[in-house]
């Protein structure tokens, strides 16, 4: 079976998300705000 190169994919996921940019830019900068968006429920980093 031959290998195929890992730089030959890309995931690109995008959400529209209606808050004001500073409240969402907190929310992905922020590490209290950060922890909600990673994972399922108890998932943690």
């Amino acid at each position: 079976m031959n290998a195929i190169p890992t730089t030959s994919y890309t995931i690109t996921s995008t959400r529209t998300i209606a808050e004001p940019i500073k409240k969402v830019f907190r929310a992905w900068t922020e590490p209290e705000h950060l922890k909600n968006w990673r994972g399922p429920n108890g998932f943690t980093i």
